[in-house]
This record gives C-alpha cells, sequence and structure tokens, in this order.
C-alpha cells in the first residue's frame, strides 16, 4: 500500500495531509548551521584575513620596524581569497538559496486545521454511534 493511499477515503475523496513540519525543520536546521559557518568560512576571513599577523610582537616603533609591518599588512591583506575560498563561498551560497526557498514555502502556509473527528470520519456532529 502506498503512502498517499493512507490519506484517501474510497475512490473520489481525498484526506488532507500536512507535510509542512519537513520545511520548518529544514529551515530551522539550515539556519543554525549556516549563520556561524557564514560568519567563519566568509565574513571573518574577509575582515581579518585567512593569516593572522600577530601585533603584539612588534618590539619598537621605529619606522623600519612600522615599514615592515604594514608591508607584512599589505602582503597578507587578500590571502583569503583561494580556491578552498571560492569553493566554501558557493556552497554557502546554495546553502543559503535553499534556505530561502524553505521560507519562501513556510510564509505562505496556511495554519494547521482542528481536529474534528467528524470530518475525518466523514459523519455529520449530530450522528448516532451506531
Amino acid at each position: 500500500m502506498a503512502f498517499k493511499e493512507n490519506f484517501e477515503r474510497g475512490e473520489k475523496e481525498s484526506l488532507d495531509y500536512d507535510d509542512s513540519a519537513f520545511y520548518y525543520f529544514c529551515l530551522a536546521l539550515l539556519l543554525t548551521f549556516l549563520i556561524p559557518a557564514t560568519w567563519y568560512q566568509l565574513v571573518k576571513p574577509i575582515l581579518f584575513g585567512d593569516v593572522a599577523i600577530n601585533y603584539g610582537l612588534k618590539n619598537c616603533q621605529c619606522t623600519e620596524c612600522k615599514a615592515r609591518l604594514a608591508k607584512r599588512s599589505k602582503l597578507y591583506r587578500f590571502s583569503w581569497l583561494n580556491t578552498g575560498f571560492i569553493m566554501r563561498f558557493t556552497l554557502l551560497a546554495f546553502m543559503w538559496f535553499l534556505c530561502y526557498k524553505c521560507f519562501d514555502i513556510v510564509k505562505d502556509l496556511e495554519p494547521l486545521k482542528t481536529f474534528v473527528p467528524n470530518e475525518i470520519l466523514g459523519v455529520e456532529p449530530d450522528a448516532t454511534v451506531a
């Protein structure tokens, strides 16, 4: 017996079933993963660079040391832009697209119907037990 057949009554009438929980679960799971992943994989490398320069190691403020530190900072400014970063960016962009699609579906879902046994059984509310 197929899954859909469980929700059919007779030959013509079909019962409604709700699959909105799947979309809510996917949206929650994606957001739980995507927000920190976006910060650590994209934003942090762009703002701070993959190669962290330890600014606390500078011993003096002479012009030679300042120039060396500025040169090192300039050299590693775009160290985050590599093949790995582009692959992470593409994967995260696809996952954000999936998150948007789940949100688009969730925002249009109607609220769940109330549980009315008479409608499920297909009988009138004032019907006898027999």
